[in-house]
Parts: C-alpha cells; sequence; structure tokens
C-alpha cells in the first residue's frame, strides 16, 4: 500500500513539474520522496500492565490507561489477575504495579533488593554494574555518614537508572479503646508491642483480617502472624517505642569494626514449658533457619552472618556457621561485614528461637497447633479456634513476668474491616486497624493514631522480553520512563483511591524519611529533599517533552 502511495505522489509531483527541465524535476522528485518517507511513523506498540486484585490496584491501572492514551496515545492493556505470576516470572509484561515493606530498619532493606540476583531485579530482568558495585561497597563501611551517604548515591543512581517509578508510600492508623495504654504500631519486624501495654481489667482485645498461616516463626513472620507470635516469642533484642532493649540477652556488645556481636544470654531464660534456653538454644535456631529449607525464602534474612549465605545454598557444612556458644550464655555472632542494622533483625520473627529439639522431633509438624509449638515470651498460647480467635494468657515463669501488666490477649480474626469497626464501636475490642473510610472521621475527632508503616509502592519496568520487542524498547527507554512519571498527579491518585485524609503520602523516593540512616539520625533528616526527576505534581508539558525524546530516539519520528 505504500509502494503504491509512493508510487501515485510520485507521478503527481512529476507532472506537475513537466513544464521543468527534465534534472530539475528528477532533483524535486526525490528531495519530496526523501521528505515523505522521514516523514511517516512507525505504529505504537500497545503495553502491557500486570496488576493485582485489589480495588486499588484497579483504580491504578484504570487511571494510567487514561492518562497516556489522553497525552501520548498509547494503549495500556491490563494483563488480568490469573496471568499475573505467569508473565512476572516470564519477564513477558511492560509495567507492573508493586509495593514493598521494610524487612529491617536499614535503607539498604529499600535498595538491596534490587541488586542483580535479588528477587525484585530478576522478576524485571534488570542487571546493572554500576549500582551492584554501590551496594557491595555499602557493605564494607562501619556505621556512619560515610555508609548513609553511599546508600543515598545508590538510591539516586537507581532511581535515574533503574526500572522503576515511585508512586507513594503507605502508612497506618488505629485506634485504642478508653483506658489502653502503652501499646504500640512498630515501623517494622513486629508490629504489635505488647509488652508493656496494660487495660482497666487487664486483658487487650484485637481484631485480624487473617489467621496465622502457622505458629513457628521461621515459617510466618507477617503481621497475622505476629499479631499472635509476637506475645508468645522474644528476640535476643526487643523493639518498644523506637528504643532497643534487653530481651533473651540481658545485654550485649559489638566490636569496633562492627564484625562481631557478643549477647549475654540471661541465666533465667526459659522456654514456657520450663526447659532453660542458653547460648546454644540460639546456635540450633539459626543452623535450623538456614538448613530446614522451608522458610519460604526468609533464610535469607540470616546471610549477614558469616558463612550463612554458603550454608543455606547447602556448599559449605552448618559448623562453619558465623555463630557460636562461647560459653553456656555468651552468644557470638560474627558477620560477613559491618551491618549496623543487625540489632534491627534480631528484633525481628525469623530470629525468635525455635525449639531445636521439639523441632526435631514434630519436623514439618511444628507449629501447626498450639500443642505442637513452644514459645519463649512474655505469654503463652491457650487457646486457637481456627476462624475465631486466638488466646494468648501470662507467662508467670518469664524472666519479666512482674513488669507485664495484661493478664491476657484476645486475638479474633474477622475479615470483615467494617465488623472490626462496629466490634471497636460497640466495646468488643481494644483495638483496631482505622479502616480506609474511617479515616478521615477518627483524624477529624484525633482519635487516630498514626504510624509509618514503611511501604512504598511504585510502577516496575521490565528489562527483561517483555510483551513485545517493540513494547520493551519503548518501556524501558529512560526518556519514556520520566514522560511517564512527570504525567502522573500522585498527590490527586492518592488522594482519589485513598482519601485525603488516608495515610498513604504522595512519593518519588525509593527510600523512605522514616529510617534509621546511622546513630541519632533519620535517613529523612539527611536527604528528605532529594530530587531524582520523579516529581510530586505532574509536568505534562515536560512529560509531553520526554515523549517526544522518547519516540525520536526510538525512529517513531524525524
Amino acid at each position: 500500500m505504500k509502494k503504491l502511495f509512493m508510487l501515485l505522489l510520485t507521478l503527481a509531483v512529476t507532472l506537475t513539474l513537466a513544464s521543468c527541465g527534465e534534472k530539475e524535476a528528477e532533483k524535486e522528485t526525490g528531495k519530496l520522496e526523501t521528505e515523505v518517507e522521514t516523514e511517516s511513523t512507525k505504529e505504537l506498540p500497545e503495553l502491557d500492565m500486570v496488576i493485582g486484585t485489589r480495588e486499588q490496584d484497579k483504580i491504578i491501572a484504570e487511571y494510567l490507561q487514561d492518562i497516556v492514551k489522553t497525552e501520548f496515545g498509547l494503549t495500556l492493556n491490563v494483563l488480568p489477575f490469573e496471568k499475573k505470576y505467569d508473565e512476572f516470572k516470564a519477564q513477558k509484561f511492560d509495567i507492573g504495579y508493586a509495593g514493598w515493606g521494610p524487612d529491617y530498619n536499614d535503607a539498604d532493606t529499600y535498595l538491596h533488593m534490587w541488586a542483580s540476583g535479588n528477587y525484585t531485579s530478576t522478576y524485571v530482568g534488570w542487571e546493572d554494574s554500576v549500582f551492584d558495585s554501590l551496594m557491595h561497597e555499602t557493605e564494607y563501611l562501619p556505621d556512619g555518614e560515610e555508609r548513609a551517604a553511599k546508600l543515598f548515591e545508590a538510591e539516586g543512581y537507581l532511581l535515574e537508572n533503574g526500572p522503576i517509578i515511585p508512586l507513594f508510600t503507605r502508612g497506618g492508623a488505629y485506634a485504642v479503646a478508653d483506658g489502653v495504654e502503652g501499646f504500640y504500631k512498630n515501623f517494622v519486624g513486629t508490629e504489635n508491642d505488647y509488652i508493656f501495654a496494660s487495660t482497666p481489667n487487664n486483658t487487650l482485645r484485637l481484631a485480624s483480617t487473617l489467621e496465622p498461616d502457622s505458629l513457628d516463626p521461621q515459617i510466618c513472620n507477617a503481621n497475622w502472624c505476629t499479631v499472635v507470635t509476637s506475645s508468645m516469642y522474644e528476640g535476643l533484642v526487643t523493639f518498644h517505642n523506637n528504643e532497643y532493649l534487653p530481651g533473651m540477652a540481658e545485654s550485649w556488645e559489638v566490636s569496633e569494626d562492627g564484625m562481631v556481636y557478643t549477647f549475654n544470654i540471661r541465666e533465667d531464660a526459659k522456654w514456657a514449658d520450663g526447659t532453660p534456653i542458653n547460648a546454644q538454644t540460639y546456635v540450633d535456631s539459626l543452623a535450623l533457619l538456614l538448613t530446614r529449607g522451608d522458610t519460604g525464602g526468609f533464610s535469607y534474612l540470616g546471610h549477614n552472618i558469616k558463612n550463612a549465605a554458603a550454608v543455606d545454598e547447602g556448599t559449605l557444612p552448618v559448623e562453619e556457621l558465623g555463630a557460636k556458644a562461647v560459653s553456656e550464655y555468651v552468644l557470638e555472632i560474627t558477620l560477613e561485614n559491618p551491618a549496623s542494622y543487625f540489632l534491627s533483625l534480631s528484633t525481628l520473627a525469623t530470629f525468635y528461637p525455635v525449639n531445636a529439639a521439639l523441632y526435631e522431633e514434630l519436623g514439618g509438624e511444628y507449629g501447626t497447633s498450639m500443642d505442637k509449638v513452644v514459645g519463649n515470651g512474655p505469654f503463652k498460647i491457650v487457646e486457637a479456634l481456627p476462624q475465631n480467635k486466638y488466646v494468648m494468657e501470662k507467662d508467670e515463669s518469664y524472666w519479666n513476668a512482674d513488669a507485664i501488666d495484661l493478664d491476657r490477649i484476645e486475638v479474633y480474626i474477622i475479615p470483615d474491616e467494617t465488623t472490626q469497626m462496629n466490634m471497636f464501636e460497640n466495646g468488643e475490642i481494644d483495638v483496631v486497624d482505622i479502616a480506609k473510610d474511617y479515616v478521615a472521621s477518627y483524624d477529624a475527632e484525633g482519635k487516630a493514631i498514626k504510624f509509618d508503616a514503611g511501604v512504598v509502592y511504585y510502577l516496575k519496568l521490565s528489562f527483561g522480553e517483555g510483551s513485545s520487542p517493540e513494547a520493551h524498547e519503548l518501556a524501558t527507554n529512560r526518556n519514556f520512563i520520566y514522560a511517564v512519571s512527570n504525567l502522573i498527579d500522585r498527590t490527586g491518585l492518592v488522594d482519589s483511591v485513598f482519601g485525603e485524609a488516608s495515610t498513604y503520602a504522595p512519593s518519588g523516593r525509593q527510600v523512605i524519611n522514616g529510617v534509621t540512616a546511622y546513630s541519632g539520625a533519620n535517613y529523612g533528616d539527611l536527604y528528605g529533599d532529594a530530587d531524582f526527576g520523579h516529581p510530586l505534581t505532574p509536568n505534562v508539558e515536560l512529560a509531553k517533552e520526554y515523549f517526544q525524546k522518547a519516540l525520536e530516539e526510538l525512529g517513531y519520528t524525524e
């Protein structure tokens, strides 16, 4: 068709220029042929976007569909959920909507996942030696300003060269009944902090939308598990009201080079069944974490320990693990490299002790029911009714029992958030995570307690195969990425999806402000005003300029 069009056009031009000399006519004809050829455009590819099943996923996808169609004339196809993981694994998508919650209190948790070979980078097919080098450097810097600065440099490189477009962050909001004191929601790790909570009748009642998958903390460390298990177990160190406190370890020391942590286990530490706990308990539990093979991938959290990754992979025997009992109550952990956030790691559910002897007896049955598990925390489980409720009662043999005011914790499994809100307002539960539609009114009444949940949401671009070669080429073009980012009204999106009084906030960053940079300083205090080309407010004209540059680079326009 194009050849026919060109022949007709050439003929018309030749006839029009018949009065000119033959050579002049040929010259003019050739010139117009060249102009037509360079002004012709390739057809824009359609892009595929993968999302989940939540309502927010659908709204955000529809929003993106509309703005890229309106401003760029680009079609964005949304893939059904049932194709999501297949497309992710095969990298046969162009744009994805995703979120990430922190594993520990450090900027590294938001950045390391993008290093080559890690879970997130693998799914999008992105590898970059410069970014890998920056992250590798942070592993060998001592705690302090130099390490924080290098992490900030790595974040900047990721946002300027990597496969993500930041959107917003998620906080949280909860409410407590009159008379409830000392209950906190933590920024990271074990979300519910019961240690020094109190109520008028010494019973704390909560609700959870999901029930625990397991009572084994090495298997399940998600919020719906720790709402129960965080009262049943205690780590070497606890995290209470933004402060690290002694747990099973009454004290600890860190070597000057940050490589060796020495924990002094308290001599009155014991399991709920009265069995003593000592340094070897933790050595055995860490060895189990790295050799059992059924932790759903969470064994990687132990890889800071010397030789842990090799033990996990089976290339070194567990005896080579950098954890040993120096004496009955002295535990020494040697790291692969300085990790200033190791104390944060030690508070996580993954590092709660598992009774290795009982696990040896029960195997995969460990933690599947309340009679097949034993804890070491301030409360012991006394009732477990699936899809109904879990009840924990104070363990009088716990080393710090005198400081525990609560006698009982009840966790009700209530999948519907509105039902939870009604129960709270009717006095049937004492703490509630405020449902989206209630945040504004609770906030206005001063009843909403907001906290930084640390979750970031972003669009991720597939640097792998993509839905087609043409789509892949466009979606990974840096000017196209900036074009889409500058098109997005992040504030308007947050307000429309979550409400103006929500706990979500627009963001152009990958690392949240609230994480610790180094002792005494938050990351946001140091770098909160940085701008990496992903603006909070949209700039449609600039977006179109970026898009035009992308089209020119890819040969869609002259």
